[in-house]
């Protein structure tokens, strides 16, 4: 039966953000693009390469994409273990970036509670409820990688528009995340400003905006 709490409209996308901005400002990182491996660690979120997984099982990766009914990964929890989770991830990707999502995503539905919210796989539940926590993993990802605020900075300082290339060269995003990410930040009414953030990432984010600022005298000299 269809659930209304479900529906696009009750997303909160300002506390995804939040949470996602505040997973930044508690770790130890401070450079652009995300360390994925060692925010994970960090919340306590431990790492099975489907690969390995399909090779202790004696099937092929493709078979256990099936039976795991996802192949991108999946947010595991673990009893007993000093790791509270598990995200098994497809490491046969080619695409790097899109892994770096997927990890990103999973650590989302772990920050927001989602695991919490059914006693089954995340994949299992009725197909709107499933929808609803995606596109919610699917944010927090993209605040993860790509911070709002530090689009707002990076714009500020150069005195330009982003584009989309200047978001997957500087985060390491994909060519669609980056797409998405310049759709959303374009859609803001008002600039979304954190300056603990922003201090705490500057170093690199001045780094790469010297970088943008060489790659456009190098354009506009040609």
């Amino acid at each position: 039966m269809m659930n209304n709490k479900f529906c696009y409209e009750n997303h909160d996308w300002e506390k995804i953000e939040n949470s996602a901005l505040m997973t930044l400002k508690e770790s130890s990182l401070h450079s652009f693009p995300i360390s994925i491996s060692p925010l994970l660690s960090e919340n306590n979120v431990a790492l099975r390469k489907y690969s390995s997984i399909a090779r202790q099982r004696n099937m092929s990766v493709k078979e256990l994409c099936d039976n795991l009914t996802t192949s991108d990964g999946l947010l595991l929890s673990k009893v007993n273990s000093k790791c509270n989770d598990i995200i098994a991830y497809n490491d046969t990707i080619a695409s790097k970036p899109r892994i770096r999502f997927i990890l990103s995503h999973e650590l989302g539905h772990k920050k927001l509670g989602h695991n919490n919210l059914a006693s089954e796989p995340l994949t299992s539940l009725p197909e709107n409820e499933y929808v609803f926590l995606e596109q919610e993993a699917n944010f927090f990802a993209k605040n993860i990688l790509a911070p709002l605020p530090c689009l707002y900075y990076i714009e500020q300082q150069t005195h330009r528009d982003l584009t989309a290339n200047d978001i997957e060269f500087i985060f390491d995003v994909s060519k669609t995340a980056s797409n998405n990410i310049l759709n959303n930040y374009q859609k803001l009414s008002f600039p979304i400003k954190d300056e603990f953030l922003i201090y705490k990432f500057q170093k690199s984010l001045n780094w790469w905006i010297s970088i943008l600022n060489m790659i456009h005298k190098f354009n506009t000299a040609i």
